[in-house]
């Protein structure tokens, strides 16, 4: 059985998520705008407009905030 940890992808998204920041996703050179809705292992739910878009991790290039959310 596979046990799970947090990792720093999983602050971040989860930071994210629960307090609605807005984020842009890069995939494949596009820039995706919205609030995350959702992630696991290996995908992403983005609300955007009046759409949600299901995005696989391995094809994200980046995920940007334009808010501080983590401190060192």
């Amino acid at each position: 059985m596979k046990t799970h940890s947090l990792n720093l992808q999983d602050i971040m998204l989860n930071s994210v998520r629960r307090e609605k920041i807005p984020v842009t996703l890069t995939v494949q050179g596009e820039c995706f705008e919205g609030t995350l809705v959702g992630f696991d292992d290996e995908t992403l739910i983005l609300n955007r407009e009046d759409e949600q878009i299901l995005f696989y991790k391995c094809n994200v290039a980046s995920v940007r905030v334009r808010e501080i959310i983590m401190r060192t």
